[in-house]
């Protein structure tokens, strides 16, 4: 078994080895379960080959914990770069109170292009530029990156799951401010993937938890229940629902007045380019994506390297779409058939059925304090509880419904209507980056 710290022991015979000292050479770059290395010691070759069939289901499960650990930094790393390439925000002033970023958001005119460079001359650390980057971008991950995030992780897990939690608005560590000096309210909702690996570990994705402070790519899941106060967990959503519904929704937005939706049509477009590169790279490579977290160390920071740069081209080109529609770039408030746009996006087609399962507080252990403030009294008094539920009518283009639940997961067929969505939603040259493992 692996062991760690000052005496090790061998794995086999319980001896302590000689130094240097013989480990297993097939998971000498595994990890436990928090991401931390570990390795298996022998005293001899003998010890070793003596131990291969005990030693195999610890030495597979050590690697796949590697692999998730390396899928976190990468799609976290993909995140960062594609939220740098498509920030929508324009910032006019930064502060901070505390280990809260103040953005003061700035008038925007006529002559605005449709994104914004992250504002980088406020001398900010790194979380600090995370957390402005991560601002109420949850989804994009998901709805943008799903074939990716598949493609990553096949080989290692057994279940893949979309999971939408409460966040007391209290947990930002990132404040928006509008232009008439008044704070936008908190969205007291957050997105994570969890996964569950063939042996049975569960960890969660958390690519943008900067915005509250959790800087980690992916945790296993008691210590992400940890980290958010054992969070109200408020739908599971099955993997590929937010991918599903990119057209439904950039269609539904449109329909809305009052907001420039240009935005997300052309991150759409930038994630669609982004991947065709995939496709390309790993035919030019020769390589498959998923083999990129496999990979030995140094033969892992290239290749990350290699993908990330090349992939910052190949998402660009998700821009060329504006050379249609060259009114955008001169003008930014120019009028322009946008649902074109979306036309030239690829269809998905929608889960068939619901893909969301109801849940209510005794079946998911979610913080009985918050759901009792939240929900409680509306429920003792006898009240029903609006609850999302996704319901695939076809191909017609509709909003999310919400049914009533009374908590018990039973609803009746009493419909109504899904408020508006307030949210719709670097390049890496130095391999100190991959120095952590966990804290990209």
């Amino acid at each position: 078994m692996p062991t760690n710290g000052s005496d090790p022991k061998c794995a086999a015979c319980g001896d302590s080895p000689p130094r240097p000292t013989l480990i297993c050479g097939d998971c000498d770059e595994g990890v436990d379960i928090n991401g931390e290395d570990t390795f298996t010691p022998y005293c001899t070759a003998e010890c070793r080959g003596r131990d291969v069939p005990i030693h195999q289901k610890g030495c597979d499960q050590a690697n796949r914990r590697k692999h998730i650990y390396r899928t976190g930094k990468v799609l976290k790393l993909v995140f960062n770069q594609f939220r740098e390439l498509s920030f929508d925000l324009k910032i006019a002033e930064v502060q901070k109170r505390g280990d809260v970023v103040l953005m003061y958001e700035g008038e925007y005119d006529d002559s605005d292009f449709i994104f914004f460079e992250l504002p980088s001359e406020f001398a900010l650390s790194d979380e600090d530029e995370r957390k402005i980057s991560s601002y109420q971008a949850a989804t994009d991950v998901w709805m943008y990156f799903c074939n990716f995030c598949k493609k990553l992780l096949c080989d290692v897990s057994s279940k893949i799951e979309e999971v939408d939690i409460y966040i007391e608005p209290s947990m930002y560590k990132v404040q928006r401010i509008d232009t008439d000096g008044n704070p936008y309210p908190g969205v007291p909702a957050h997105n994570v993937l969890a996964a569950e690996t063939k042996d049975g570990d569960a960890f969660v994705f958390d690519v943008a938890g900067a915005q509250f402070g959790q800087h980690d790519a992916v945790l296993p899941l008691q210590a992400f229940t940890d980290k958010y106060d054992t969070p109200v967990i408020s739908r599971i959503n099955e993997f590929g629902t937010g991918a599903s519904r990119t057209v439904e929704l950039l269609q539904w937005y449109l329909a809305t007045e009052g907001k420039d939706r240009r935005a997300p049509i052309l991150q759409a477009h930038m994630a669609k380019a982004f991947d065709d590169f995939v496709t390309a790279w790993e035919g030019s490579r020769q390589i498959r994506v998923r083999e990129i977290a496999s990979a030995k160390f140094p033969r892992f920071v290239k290749l990350v390297l290699d993908f990330l740069n090349a992939g910052r081209r190949g998402t660009l080109e998700g821009m060329a779409v504006l050379d249609e529609h060259k009114e955008i770039l001169e003008n930014g408030n120019a009028r322009v058939d946008v649902r074109s746009l979306i036309q030239k996006l690829d269809r998905v087609q929608p889960i068939n059925g619901d893909s969301m399962i109801i849940l209510n507080n005794s079946d998911e252990r979610s913080a009985p304090v918050l759901w009792q403030k939240l929900y409680g009294s509306q429920l003792a008094g006898g009240g029903d509880l609006a609850m999302p539920v996704r319901r695939v009518e076809g191909d017609g283009i509709s909003p999310p419904d919400l049914v009533r639940s009374n908590g018990k997961g039973q609803s009746d067929e009493r419909v109504i209507e899904l408020p508006e969505a307030t949210d719709m939603s670097p390049e890496v040259e130095e391999e100190d980056d991959f120095q952590d493992s966990n804290a990209a």
